[in-house]
Parts: C-alpha cells; structure tokens; sequence
C-alpha cells in the first residue's frame, strides 16, 4: 500500500512512494526493550547471515536470526536490567560472531560464548543453547564477568580483536577490560586495565556528581568515542593494546577531539542513544556515528589523518518539532529513521542532501574530508509508521542490505533490506523496505 504522492526527483529519479510491508513482531521480552543490535558475518556459507540481540530490563537478551527474527537462544545470569548488548567482531567461527557481551544494572558487564570452535555444524532450525547448535557445548555460558561499581550503561568490543571491551556507565567513568577468554589466568575471565572520567567534575569543581555515560563506540583499533549526559561526543586515542593473552603492556588514553552538542545546563535536553551506521558512499561503506541529543539528530564522522591528529565532524544534524529518543540512517543512504519518547511512532525521512565523501584514507575506512549537509534541505518526512505500543527506543538497520546494480536508477537504485525497532512495548520489530523478496517477505 503506498501512503504518500509518488512524486519523483528529476535529479535522481527516485521517488518519496514506500510501500508499507507487515513488520516482524519479535515477542520474548517481558519488560522494555532499550537496544538492540546486529553482527554481519565474514562468511557466505553461515546458517545465520546475521545475527540480532536485543537487551532487556528483565536483564535476559536474547539473540535471534537477524533476517527472520527466530529466537535462537536466551542469554540467563543478569541479576538487573541490561541496557546494551554487542556481538564480538573481529573473530568468526564459520560466520558466527564468537563472543557477545552486555552491559546491566547489577554492576556487571558480562562476557557470553555464543560459538562453539570445536564443533561447528550449525544449521538452519538449530538453537544457541539446546542440542542444535555446534553440539550445545558452552553455548550462552558466561566466559568473563566484568565487576563494575556502578550501573553499566554501555559497552562495546574493540574491532580489530576479541581481547579487549571497552564499558561506560552511571558513575561517568570508562575502563577498559583484557578478556582471558580462555581462561589461561587466575581471573573471572576479565581484568580492568584502565580506567579514567568521561569528563572532570561535570566541568564544574564544586560539583561531586559525574554525568553518566550513555554511549561508548570503539571505533578503530585505537580510537573510542564515549557520548555522556553532558552532551559531549568525545574521541579517546588508547596505545599499547596487546591482543594476545600474555601479560597486557601498559595502556595510556588521551583526549584528542570533543563536539559539544547541547549546552550542558538545559536539563530539558535528554541524550540519546548513538550507534555506528556503514553506509554506501561512492560505491565504498563508510562508518557514520548517528544519534539524538534532545529535538537534534546527529551525523558524526572521524577524520583520520595519518599524518594529523584524529578529528570528530558534525557531518549533518537536522532539529524536528518532537523530543527524539533514537535515530539512523539507512546503508544505502537515502532514508534516516527517527524515534520518539513522547509517543509510539517510527518517523521514516527521506535524504534529500546525500552524505558525500571527498577524499578517504589509503589506509582505513575512516573519513578525511566530508562535504557537510545542508542542515535546513538535508531531510523530509515521507512516511509514519504506527505498530508499537510504547515510545521507541532503539532504530538500528539490517547491515546485509542487497545494494541495486551499479548505473541503477529509481525502485533498483534503493536496494532491499530491513530495520529493527525496540521499544517500551517489550518487543522487537523487523520492517521490511524497499521492493524485491528478502527473508520471510516475498
């Protein structure tokens, strides 16, 4: 059914039609839903092209098969809410991510085996925890639990290797974690190496209350970016991380750029969550950080000069009339999605000023010249979409997004792929975009 005139650029010959599929609903949950997330894999063979987990407040995430949405298994040993979940990405055992790890309200990070190396005859119907999968051995067990002395808001694996976690949290501190995955050591499979504040004192000497990490990315086998509730994006630069399992060199971290979004006193503007978006510029998949702070979406992009210090970019950011909660931009580049936490609707935009780089490292996919948006054209409205019963939490894309043929115009041009929502409701929705079959939708 389409829900908006078909109008069609005379530029690009694209049209503000979508046509509306039924969404996945992804049920499990007994509690909200406040992340979710998904892993692509290396391998074409896997069973799984992609797996989802999402965290919950009845502290169990679960993880699923990101293109259908079928539960796959439950990971059980929180004792609070978990509020972020990540899949490992540098180690794949025959296409699955090895390791996940989440984040929680009972002071804990913990570390989760979710692949089996020993035995891996993974199949399509096989589960994470049962008979199925790779033999059911050591399947969802805890491998590492990271001891916090505060609620951890978030966390994340660092890209080049499964050795190291970065976690953030409701004290403002950040640390980072040598995982003894195999346990070769003495440990409950994880030692802190580093610890050190988001942000000294709140910016005020006087003031003893840390502003509470909402976000930490590890973004490049060198580069962190943590996001707090002073609505300071910051970009840490950490050396000497070994990524074998032998006694860790010791870690240094410093600052080496900052984007203030929001001024840090309006306590009306709340900080939403920012995800990693890799998104096909000029035929190349490049990372984007996007996120809300307060009514604002945020583009954000490092460029990483070998010769230079790193820098962080506002690529784009665009302000609505609602309070926003969540936000991304699609893989192709063309549709930002938006939610709320003042009512239960995923807004769906279409990209009218396009993401364009200029110029990219020889030596990684990190940006080095970016032609910023237009802030007042950059989006418009094409599309409401109504099915949740709860404000919306997270909005994160499908990553095995079926890109159109090289010289495509129009329908062909978009592509197929999917988007995950989770919200207050305790559900997961998957919803289909685009024209063309992709998983349960034909």
């Amino acid at each position: 059914m389409t829900i908006v005139k078909d109008t069609k650029d005379t530029k690009t010959g694209t049209t503000d039609a979508l046509k509306r599929f039924t969404p996945l609903t992804c049920t499990g949950h007994s509690r909200p839903v406040p992340h979710v997330s998904f892993t692509a894999t290396t391998t074409a063979s896997s069973p799984f092209p992609v797996l989802m987990i999402s965290s919950c407040k009845d502290g169990n995430p679960i993880i699923r098969d990101g293109i259908t949405g079928d539960w796959l298994g439950t990971l059980i040993g929180h004792k609070g809410s978990v509020w972020c979940s990540k899949f490992s990405r540098a180690g794949f055992d025959g296409g699955l991510a090895r390791w996940a790890v989440s984040a929680s309200g009972d002071f804990s990070a913990r570390v989760w085996s979710i692949s089996n190396s020993k035995n891996n005859n993974a199949k399509k119907g096989d589960s994470l925890d049962g008979d199925g999968m790779n033999g059911g051995q050591e399947i969802g067990s805890i491998v590492a639990e990271l001891v916090h002395p505060h609620i951890v808001r978030s966390v994340d694996f660092a890209p080049h290797t499964d050795h190291w976690v970065v976690s953030g949290g409701q004290d403002g501190k950040v640390r980072l974690w040598k995982l003894d995955l195999d346990h070769t050591q003495d440990s409950e499979g994880g030692q802190m190496i580093l610890e050190w504040d988001h942000v000294s004192n709140n910016g005020n000497p006087e003031s003893k209350k840390m502003p509470m990490v909402r976000t930490v990315l590890w973004l490049t086998e060198n580069l962190i970016l943590t996001i707090g509730d002073d609505k300071v994006a910051r970009l840490w630069q950490v050396t000497s991380l070994s990524t074998t399992t032998s006694e860790p060199e010791p870690v240094g971290v410093k600052l080496v750029d900052s984007v203030v979004m929001a001024n840090n006193t309006d306590t009306m503007v709340a900080c939403g969550l920012f995800e990693i978006t890799h998104v096909c510029v000029n035929g190349q998949l490049l990372p984007f950080i996007v996120g809300t702070v307060g009514k604002t979406i945020y583009t954000l992009a490092v460029n990483d000069n070998e010769n230079s210090t790193p820098k962080l970019q506002v690529v784009s950011k665009f302000t609505v009339d609602y309070k926003l909660s969540c936000a991304s931009i699609s893989p192709n580049g063309q549709l930002v999605l938006t939610g709320s936490s003042d009512d239960t609707w995923v807004r769906v935009y279409r990209v009218c000023e396009p993401l364009v780089a200029e110029s990219r490292s020889s030596s990684s996919n990190t940006l080095n010249v970016m032609k910023v948006a237009d802030n007042n054209t950059w989006l418009k409205q094409i599309d409401l979409w109504k099915g949740h019963h709860g404000p919306i939490h997270c909005i994160v894309f499908n990553p095995l997004w079926e890109y159109g043929p090289p010289g495509a115009t129009g329908e062909a041009a978009f592509g197929v792929g999917s988007v995950a929502t989770s919200s207050e409701d305790g559900t997961v929705r998957l919803w289909k975009l685009g024209h063309g079959s992709y998983g349960l939708w034909q």
